[in-house]
């Protein structure tokens, strides 16, 4: 595994970035299931013939369940094993070498950062593909987890991936990081996204 400096993505990047997936670019409203991504354009597609580097920021997390317990260890311990999984498993995938971006550098930090700087951490680390992913705490219950794939180059979506979860706790978050890793490494190698298409999903719950 490849690891590049990039730092704790400050709010604006967070919010254009949650916008890009599909949620609110508001103050961190919840993300609404039922009301469909934006219609995306055609993906290049993903080579199947060769080890593709895949670039993994720090995945990013909002909450507006209004609890009034500092939960913020806890979610900074959940997000870090989260990620670090979701790396560990593409990788041991064999079909992708993973470039870890930490987000530390000015252009991911910035508060005007966007997609676009993010892509350009990723693009100087060699990497072809670039997923990026939130978890929007709703309430005690219900959470929430998006993923997006994005060719480095084009811009273009290759896959984006919607999943709730249930429960705050350390096991539900694990579950819903090795669910998210098992799919996005299946999507990412079925003909359709070699070919050039790609695909909004509908939202499973992971229990």
């Amino acid at each position: 595994m490849t690891r590049s400096r990039c730092g704790r993505t400050a709010g604006g990047a967070l919010r254009l970035m949650m916008a890009a997936i599909g949620l609110s670019s508001g103050a961190c409203a919840a993300p609404r299931s039922s009301v469909p991504a934006p219609e995306p354009a055609p993906a290049r597609g993903v080579p199947a013939t060769s080890q593709l580097v895949i670039a993994i920021p720090d995945i990013l997390f909002s909450d507006t369940s209004t609890e009034k317990t500092d939960q913020t260890a806890a979610h900074d311990a959940r997000l870090r094993s989260m990620v670090d999984g979701l790396r560990a498993d593409l990788a041991g995938s064999k079909r992708f070498k993973v470039l870890a971006l930490t987000c530390g550098g000015a252009s991911c930090s910035d508060r005007a950062a966007s997609l676009d700087d993010v892509r350009s951490e990723a693009r100087a680390g060699g990497a072809r593909l670039l997923l990026i992913g939130v978890v929007h705490k709703m309430s005690t219950l219900i959470l929430w987890m998006n993923i997006m794939v994005v060719d480095v180059a084009s811009g273009d979506r290759v896959l984006v991936h919607t999943l709730s979860f249930r429960a705050d706790s350390d096991d539900a978050w694990r579950r819903a990081g090795a669910f998210a890793a098992k799919h996005v490494v299946e999507e990412l190698n079925k003909s359709r996204h070699q070919t050039g298409d790609s695909v909004d999903e509908p939202s499973p719950v992971v229990h």
